[in-house]
């Protein structure tokens, strides 16, 4: 698990692991780290740490994003975004700081947010959440 080796910030909280397929909806109030397949949206209020195996089809909201692997979606990071050596995205990415490590690779718009805006957008909750579960904004 390459993503283990570069850790700086806190440990994951929930773990989606290598040769485990995942389609749906994540929704965390904590940090997520992904050695698998996932396929949907993923929200989560903490870190999102994607190991150099893993391959997410994926439309992100998070606090700050790790790619080590490969992403096919669009991401919105309220901080840091950072593309590691192994990393590839596919998507338009929003993110307050970018790193890109040689060989990680973007391809997609990618928008720097300044520290005055509004927040990025979150995306739309699935159809089973009610209009007063607001604890995702």
């Amino acid at each position: 698990m390459k993503w283990k080796e570069n850790r700086k910030s806190s440990p994951m909280d929930t773990l989606i692991g290598a040769g485990t397929v995942f389609e749906g909806d994540i929704m965390s109030d904590r940090s997520i780290a992904i050695e698998g397949r996932v396929k949907g949206r993923i929200m989560a209020k903490g870190d999102v740490v994607v190991g150099s195996e893993a391959i997410v089809e994926a439309e992100i909201v998070t606090e700050t994003i790790e790619v080590y692997g490969h992403i096919m979606g669009n991401i919105r990071a309220h901080g840091r975004l950072e593309v590691g050596a192994t990393g590839r995205i596919t998507g338009d990415v929003t993110a307050k700081a970018l790193a890109i490590k040689e060989g990680g690779n973007v391809n997609g718009i990618i928008r720097m947010a300044e520290e005055n805006q509004v927040p990025v957008q979150q995306l739309p909750l699935p159809a089973s959440q009610t209009d007063s579960d607001s604890s995702y904004h």
